[in-house]
Order: C-alpha cells, then sequence, then structure tokens
C-alpha cells in the first residue's frame, strides 16, 4: 500500500484497486488554498488510476478538514464515494456541489455516517466513533482485512480555561469511544498532535498508541510544527510504545507499507 501525506490530517492510502482520502483538503495541480486553509499545510492531490475506486472519508465540517473541491473527484472519476460526518448536512452537499461542479457533477454514493454506527461497501466494512469535537473517526476495515484508524477531531481538549465538567465530558467520551477499538489489531493509524494543548499535545496520541495494536503509525493537525513532530517520534528511544510511528516532514510525503 502507498501513503500520501496531503497535509494538516489528510492522507492518501492507495491499495491495489482502491483509492481512499481521508480529510483531505489537498488542492488540484495550479489551484490555490481556500482562505479558510491558509493556516493549514496543504497538499497536491496526484493523478488517480481512473480504474480503480475511490472512497472519500471527510471526519467533519471544519475548514481544517474538509474543502467542498474534494466533490470535483465524482466529476472526474466513474466509481466515487463519500462517507461524511454527521455535521456536513445534504443541504450543504447540494450547495458545495452546484458550486464546484456545476450542473455536471458526476455520480457519486453518499454516506452521511452517524456516530457508532457500521456500514459496508463493496466488501469494506466502515465504522464511526463519536467525536469529542465535531462529526466522527472512522475505523475502516478493507476487503482484504488490513485495517485503517482516522482519529478526525477525536481528541481529549483538555484545554486550560476548560471547566470540570467539560473536562469529565471530554476524557468520558474519549476513553468510552477508545473503549470499542481497544485492543484491536491496526494496521494504519492516523492519530492527532496538536500543539496548540501544549504539555498535552502528545496525550490524545500516546493513548491511541496504548490501547491499539498498531503497525504503523502517522501524526497529524500538527499546524506545519514538523519540528515537534520529529522530537515526538525520537522520543521513542525512551517510550517505546510510541515505536509505529514516522515522522512526517513535507506535505505530498510517500511512505510504502506491505499490503
Amino acid at each position: 500500500m502507498k501513503i500520501i501525506y496531503t497535509g494538516h490530517s489528510g492522507f492518501i492510502v492507495e491499495t491495489k484497486d482502491q483509492i481512499l482520502l481521508f480529510d483531505c483538503i489537498a488542492r488540484g495541480k495550479g489551484q490555490d488554498p481556500a482562505p479558510e486553509e491558509a493556516g493549514v499545510s496543504c497538499g497536491i492531490l496526484p493523478d488517480f488510476d481512473p480504474a480503480k475506486k475511490i472512497s472519500v472519508f471527510i471526519s467533519h465540517s471544519h475548514g481544517d478538514h474538509y474543502a467542498a473541491r474534494i466533490w470535483k473527484l465524482a466529476q472526474d472519476h466513474e466509481n466515487v464515494e463519500y462517507f461524511l460526518g454527521n455535521d456536513i448536512s445534504r443541504d450543504r452537499v447540494i450547495r458545495d456541489r452546484a458550486a464546484v461542479c456545476g450542473q455536471d457533477q458526476g455520480r457519486a454514493k453518499i454516506f452521511f455516517a452517524q456516530p457508532d454506527m457500521t456500514y459496508l461497501s463493496e466488501g469494506m466494512k466502515v465504522e464511526t466513533l463519536l467525536s469529542t469535537d465535531a462529526g466522527v473517526a472512522f475505523y475502516v476495515t478493507l476487503k482484504n482485512g488490513k485495517t485503517i484508524f482516522h482519529a478526525g477531531d477525536l481528541l481529549l481538549w483538555l484545554w486550560d480555561e476548560n471547566t470540570p465538567d467539560e473536562n469529565r465530558f471530554f476524557k468520558d467520551t474519549f476513553y468510552g469511544e477508545l473503549k470499542r477499538i481497544a485492543g484491536r489489531g491496526t494496521d494504519i493509524a492516523f492519530l492527532p498532535f496538536d500543539p496548540r494543548l501544549e504539555d498535552k499535545a502528545a496525550l490524545s496520541i500516546d493513548e491511541y498508541l496504548k490501547a491499539l495494536d498498531v503497525g504503523f503509525a502517522l501524526p497529524m493537525h500538527f499546524w506545519k510544527r514538523y519540528d515537534l513532530v520529529k522530537r515526538y517520534v525520537d522520543s521513542s528511544r525512551d517510550l517505546p510504545f510510541r515505536s509505529p510511528v514516522w515522522a512526517l516532514e513535507r506535505e505530498n510525503q510517500e511512505f510504502i507499507i506491505e499490503d
């Protein structure tokens, strides 16, 4: 499998017969980032094999996770499906598709994904988890048995200014959802590392790594702080549970792992 980091929380996973995009706000060649994306890294979409099915996963509607131009894939490719976090409404989809594609919007299968549900599509199983921010996280089992977890914004949002009730909600929700997938062998995991949380930046990614049996992991949502990502990965010499995590150094960085 090939994995491409498209910026911020965005990734592409390509198998022999399928392409999966997660929270991909990457632009097409020659396109500039939209204004709401200016503060996050935003890569370039590669050319996709037209024979492969494309599955698009959008955890929620925030501008650092969802860009309307992702609908152009359905205009350019025949076999495209979308799994949308539950805060993205049908009305918004109609508006965004019309704005991006006009009348010729192509054909696409759309799943309006609710939390804590399971969706099946041509041998692929998609499980959703309730986010602590907006929308959902995705746990995907491919038809070959390989598994991919994308956390979306399911984090421990323990800001210093939180009230005790807010912290209780974040902890109860995060650990309650994590319990649903704990102990699973997870081939690929995309896990949040948010420097804005300061001394708690690594708390969520560490909890995921301790709970899941992860083979290969990449950090995300780190606001271009590649230096902190490298420091985190280097720390695996002293904290071995971090060893599945690889450092990201740039947009459109590629990794090859076993199918």
